[in-house]
């Protein structure tokens, strides 16, 4: 599913004002007859659609645009442009490059570019040039080719998901392949500048000192020993803090061969928002976790979090990603909803509700992050698309499955305010957790045609609806990874403040 890089063609509207699809419009306007599921949250041929028009002061302006995608603000003309953009686009600052929230007019010379990030589900966006208001709307540009994909790309998730299941099927510890995996994860975040720690340890001795399986990187390992992959990119600010972005086991129960929902999935989402985050400063040192041995009992996750006590004391958040990515906007004809869960907490009285203030905060704030920054229409926001419970509390209802079973817990265990987003609701179908039947060609189906479909069946009725399928299910990923990208990036900027770790100095 690889997309090509070709340019696209200009629209150029050279009067006073705009014709078609940008007009001097309302900057309230929104479309009326969007249908988000197959909107969000990009477009069938998503790249950047280019807007170019004389504004009534007599500039000339160029904008670049498409929905979370980074998009650019020109001057092809002669004259300065002066933009404002909506409060909720993170303008990127070229000398980092880092993301800044920029209230006020941006002003572009002849010649320059300013980049900034849309709002993964702005379908409109509305633009204030020269003081006068515009609304350049995508869905109503004539079809045109890519020129650039979003900058969460489920489409790159698929593909390392498909890599994964073809090179490092049967990752058991002590596997060869579970070895192999490891390297690569590790190549993986170096070859982005990561700095990677590879540490490994063993199942049946896992001490509080953190005693290990006495061997070395590259020798033969015991039977039973399991290891953790942790990429760290420094902040700029050593006393800011650390953000850790996500994690996800890469661990599997013996003889499910692929394991793609549980938990490839959160594996390969945990190395897709390494990918995106990697070109950019943050104030905050970022980090990610792979963790081996979740299926035996938390072990990697649990080691790390008991030998680094100086870094959790450092952690703001973390998020947790388990069984993800075949949700909403999947499948296509009743969509599953996004779980969204936060501990620690303590349960309700109503199933998923929390008295707990610190997941009260959590939860509020991912809610905040849906229905404002990520721009969604009202039909979205009106929905169910989105479920958000309190760790515990939705545990003891038995509204969240595996709720407090999962990498989250030894870090809410010591202290840390933690996210954990997992789809339920996909449990109740054919794809099977810890079975040879947990395939990345069954969670394709299912994102198409839900429980309709023979699992196991490896043929398609046509490359089309398979192409369908797999576009339905990097949509449904690329909805869940947004919250852990705008979440990063937003704490760094001070937007959110989690509520303070419990085992912070």
């Amino acid at each position: 599913m690889h997309r090509a890089g070709t340019l696209l063609l200009t629209l150029a509207v050279l009067t006073v004002g705009l014709a078609g699809c940008v007009g001097n419009e309302d900057p309230t306007t929104t479309p009326t007859s969007l249908d988000y599921a197959e909107g969000y949250p990009k477009f069938k041929d998503d790249g950047l659609y280019h807007f170019e028009f004389t504004a009534k002061s007599g500039a000339l302006a160029h904008v670049e645009y498409a929905p979370g995608a980074i998009s650019r603000l020109k001057s092809t003309g002669d004259a300065t442009v002066s933009y404002a953009l909506p409060e909720t686009a993170l303008v990127i600052d070229a000398e980092g490059p880092s993301f800044q929230l920029v209230e006020g007019p941006i002003e572009v010379a002849p010649g320059e570019t300013v980049e900034f990030l849309a709002p993964p589900s702005a379908h409109p966006l509305n633009v204030t040039v020269d003081g006068d208001a515009y609304t350049m709307d995508p869905a109503e540009v004539p079809g045109q080719p890519v020129s650039q994909e979003q900058i969460i790309s489920g489409e790159n998730w698929y593909d390392l998901m498909a890599y994964q299941e073809e090179h490092f099927p049967h990752r058991e510890p002590g596997g060869e392949n579970y070895w192999k995996s490891i390297g690569y994860f590790e190549s993986f975040f170096t070859d982005l500048g990561y700095e990677v720690e590879v540490d490994p340890y063993g199942t049946h001795d896992l001490s509080a000192d953190g005693a290990t399986c006495a061997v070395a990187r590259g020798t033969t390992y015991c039977p039973e020993s399991v290891a953790n992959v942790v990429a760290t990119k420094p902040g700029t600010n050593p006393d800011a803090g650390i953000i850790f972005v996500a994690g996800g086991h890469f661990d599997m129960v013996n003889n499910t061969r692929h394991a793609a929902f549980d938990d490839t999935s959160g594996t390969i989402a945990t190395l897709e928002l390494a990918r995106v985050l990697a070109p950019y400063e943050f104030e905050h040192t970022l980090m990610f976790g792979l963790w081996g041995g979740e299926e035996n009992g938390l072990l990697g996750s649990q080691f790390w979090v008991r030998t680094n006590p100086d870094k959790v004391q450092q952690t703001k958040s973390y998020f947790n990603l388990d069984v993800v990515g075949m949700s909403w906007p999947a499948p296509k004809l009743a969509p599953d909803p996004v779980m969204i869960a936060a501990g620690p907490d303590a349960p309700g009285g109503q199933s998923g509700e929390t008295a707990d203030p610190v997941s009260q905060d959590m939860l509020t704030w991912a809610r905040t992050l849906q229905q404002d920054w990520f721009a969604f229409p009202d039909e979205v926001n009106g929905t169910e698309m989105f479920l958000y419970e309190g760790v515990a509390s939705g545990q003891a209802t038995g509204a969240a499955g595996v709720n407090a079973q999962s990498d989250h817990t030894p870090f809410i265990g010591a202290g840390v305010p933690s996210y954990f987003i997992f789809n339920a609701d996909a449990l109740d179908t054919q794809v099977a957790l810890h079975t040879p039947s947990d395939t990345l060609t069954n969670m394709t189906k299912y994102a198409l045609f839900e429980n309709q479909f023979e699992m196991d069946d490896p043929t398609w009725p046509s490359e089309e609806i398979k192409a369908e399928a797999e576009e339905m299910l990097a949509q449904s990923m690329e909805a869940t990874l947004f919250f852990p990208l705008y979440h990063a990036i937003l704490v760094d900027l001070g937007v959110y403040t989690p509520p303070a770790n419990q085992n912070a100095s």
